[in-house]
């Protein structure tokens, strides 16, 4: 049984930065411990073979449909059914929209805890609109791959110590500061620990 989810619109074969980055972090996930839901693609046969240890549910729906209301309903109904069958301890959402909606309703209705990959524009608008101080960061670059690592940092944490720094220096220095480095394996009682 699949222990952790990874909701999607964006997977391989699908040709972009997030997808990409799904796929490195379903490549590297431990045998038999990720579920990916995500919509259907073309070519999606002939790519899915490469995650060999990971399950791969595709909706009968292309990936471009998932963002539409009828799109989201089944989704989240699908991902509803999945977890009831998985059980898992957590899911990941590769993005707040549309993959944070199948996630939340899954949350209300099965109990399954989640977390948002939050990346781009998408961490700007959280901050605009204050919602910051509730989140933590889940830091995955090239070096924590390799190591099978990952890091996660307390975003409040790091905002409380960069209040009133001016010195750029000093700035950056002090946004390391609530972040710790653990293994994959590690990586959900980790995130639950500092949710609280």
């Amino acid at each position: 049984m699949s222990r952790t989810f990874l909701l999607t619109d964006e997977f391989p074969p699908v040709q972009t930065g997030v997808a990409r980055m799904m796929g490195e972090i379903a490549s590297r996930y431990p045998r038999g411990e990720l579920l990916v839901s995500t919509g259907q693609h073309r070519d999606a046969q002939d790519g899915d073979a490469r995650f060999a240890g990971t399950t791969i549910d595709r909706l009968p729906l292309p990936t471009r449909i998932l963002k539409s209301l009828p799109g989201l309903l089944f989704w989240s109904r699908r991902v509803a059914t999945l977890a009831r069958h998985h059980k898992p301890r957590f899911a990941w959402c590769d993005s707040l929209r549309p993959c944070a909606y199948p996630a939340k309703w899954v949350h209300e209705r099965v109990g399954v805890k989640y977390g948002v990959l939050v990346h781009g524009a998408a961490s700007a608008l959280l901050e605009m609109i204050g919602a910051i101080e509730r989140l933590r960061a889940v830091i995955l670059g090239e070096d924590e791959l390799k190591a099978g690592s990952i890091s996660i940092k307390d975003l409040r944490v790091g905002m409380q110590a960069r209040a009133g720094v001016q010195n750029h220096g000093e700035y950056k220095k002090s946004g390391k500061v609530g972040q710790v480095t653990v293994l994959r394996s590690d990586l959900v009682k980790t995130v639950q620990q500092m949710i609280g």
